[in-house]
């Protein structure tokens, strides 16, 4: 197996998405918006609200890339916007600006909420009711631009909300935690459910993966040799 096919290392995503700051753009990355420009790779409508890139799937850790564009219609979730990951989350926002909110979800006082658990499978979402019911109320709000980095760990219910009217981007490094299940706040009166995650058509595709390249600095059909 040469060095260019082997899959990288969690430490060697981590750094290369760190770096992606100052203007470093990964060959994998590269790759993936060239293939989703050519239609050899979906961008999925995320049902929080995104557009999303599967960059990289491995065992135990991958990447993929987030955009919220103005010309695209989110999805609505069936639940909330507020929830947890079974995975640390590591981000930088390549272009635009987000705020993350990080709301206090506490087993005392009146519910307002029931926790749903998210367990995917491909592009299908079955969303099962649990017996905890919970207060939502607002916690702290923190304000990322781009070139700014944030980090949030499995098991922490947060909301993402992006800044002004232009594109954001974001590419996320995920590592999964074993044990953890995805979560989600949803309102007490509905019950277990699926939903099945809808792609974008080829042409929204090409559209969204466009416009990462061009905010990467990367114009579509540039050749670039791998970052090494």
């Amino acid at each position: 197996m040469t060095d260019e096919m082997r899959a990288p290392s969690y430490s060697l995503l981590y750094d290369e998405v760190s770096r992606i700051s100052a203007g470093f753009v990964p060959a994998w990355l590269t790759l993936a918006v060239a293939d989703a420009l050519a239609g050899r790779r979906p961008v999925v409508r995320h049902p929080l609200g995104w557009l999303c890139l599967p960059v990289l799937r491995l065992p135990g850790y991958g990447v993929c890339v987030h955009v919220w564009a103005p010309w695209a219609v989110p999805e609505r979730p069936t639940t909330s916007l507020v929830h947890c990951h079974s995975w640390d989350l590591r981000s930088i926002v390549v272009a635009g600006g987000l705020r993350n909110h990080l709301p206090r979800v506490l087993r005392a006082g009146p519910p307002s909420h029931r926790v749903f658990e998210i367990r995917s499978l491909g592009y299908d979402d079955e969303i099962r009711m649990t017996g905890d019911l919970v207060c939502c109320r607002p916690g702290t709000v923190e304000t990322y631009r781009a070139g700014q980095v944030y980090t949030v760990p499995a098991g922490q219910f947060h909301m993402t909300e992006v800044l002004g009217p232009d594109t954001t981007t974001t590419v996320v490094l995920a590592r999964n935690l074993p044990g953890r299940v995805d979560l989600s706040l949803g309102p007490l009166s509905i019950s277990s459910h699926r939903v099945r995650r809808r792609l974008c058509s080829m042409a929204e595709g090409a559209r969204a993966a466009r416009e990462v390249g061009r905010l990467l600095g990367r114009e579509p059909g540039e050749r670039t040799r791998p970052d090494r």
